[in-house]
């Protein structure tokens, strides 16, 4: 059992309730991690924090996984696996989950300054003969699955996304069943608590788009395909995100890839604005100059702004059309 405050775990005998044996959770120090809550996602910090873990659950009768939550130092942001006889961690998932959060696009940057996606609830269940770790990360609204039949060295299967905050998880193997309950209650949204039902093997259509490089992404406003290069799109993020950014998105790929940003610069320093859509225009038609060799025959145009594709540059005059 988890004893979250005292950052503590203890082994008990439910025969006659003793505990055999109890230790810390330790602490953990993860790098590769937003660490501001600035509308920006930049895994470049690092944190040191207690586990703090919240779920626990077997995964054979000598080890044993926790989703660490880390209530009150910036969050310890993954989940563990320890061993009932020395209280040592084998595994610890680092900065896995986060970096995740933003490859699909569920990464919540307002939470970077607290637990970042918050690991809550797990479980455990075999289904079609391999044995599965479900962690629930709170604030990024998915369950993370992972392959452990090697306990020691658990390998991620999929993303699960779900309604928003998801706090228990349990599993039903005998009917192939994983289910999750969601506790957020924001009637004024339109988003009450909700239960989830997975079914093992039913074909999904999440996810649609992930990104590559650790490319942070969201809120996509806007969507263009790109003159000439068929499988090529642009889409821009709007003003959840500063600075605005043009992504480069790979449409021959299944689900598609962001494969690239542009940041949209104004006198040589990123700009944020409320990017809404974006198009191809000639560059002749619009007379701007760029600081950049010989213009090619097409540039993007987002919130009035025109930035060249795939060079950072930026516009030398004219100003934002609303």
């Amino acid at each position: 059992m988890s004893l979250q405050e005292n950052n503590h775990l203890a082994v008990v005998r439910l025969r006659d309730g003793k505990v055999v044996n109890h230790f810390s959770a330790g602490a953990v120090t993860v790098s590769g991690v937003d660490t501001e809550d600035d509308g920006a996602i930049t895994l470049d910090g690092t944190i040191t924090a207690k586990r703090e873990p919240d779920g626990v659950v077997w995964l054979d009768d000598n080890l044993f996984a926790t989703a660490n939550e880390g209530d009150y130092e910036g969050g310890s942001r993954g989940f563990s696996v320890f061993d009932k006889r020395t209280g040592r961690p084998v595994f610890d998932s680092g900065n896995a989950l986060e970096h995740l959060a933003v490859k699909y696009g569920l990464y919540p940057d307002s939470r970077s300054d607290a637990k970042g996606t918050e690991p809550e609830g797990v479980a455990v269940g075999t289904f079609g003969g391999t044995p599965y770790l479900f962690v629930n990360a709170e604030r990024g609204n998915f369950v993370a699955v992972y392959d452990v039949r090697r306990p020691k060295e658990p390998r991620f299967v999929q993303l699960l996304p779900t309604t928003n905050g998801p706090e228990g998880v349990v599993t039903a193997p005998s009917r192939g069943l994983v289910v999750v309950a969601s506790e957020e209650e924001l009637p004024g949204d339109g988003i009450r608590a909700s239960v989830q039902i997975y079914r093992f093997g039913a074909r999904g259509d999440f996810p649609s788009i992930v990104s590559t490089k650790d490319i942070g992404w969201g809120a996509l406003s806007g969507l263009s395909a790109v003159p000439g290069q068929r499988h090529r799109l642009v889409s821009v993020t709007d003003s959840v995100y500063t600075p605005t950014r043009l992504l480069t998105v790979d449409t021959a790929a299944t689900p598609a890839r962001i494969v690239g940003e542009l940041t949209v610069t104004k006198d040589g320093a990123p700009v944020g604005y409320d990017a809404e859509g974006i198009a191809p225009v000639p560059v002749a038609a619009i007379g701007w100059a760029w600081r950049a060799p010989p213009a090619p025959p097409t540039s993007w145009c987002a919130s009035g702004r025109t930035v060249r594709w795939p060079r950072r540059c930026r516009c030398r005059t004219a100003s934002p059309r609303r």
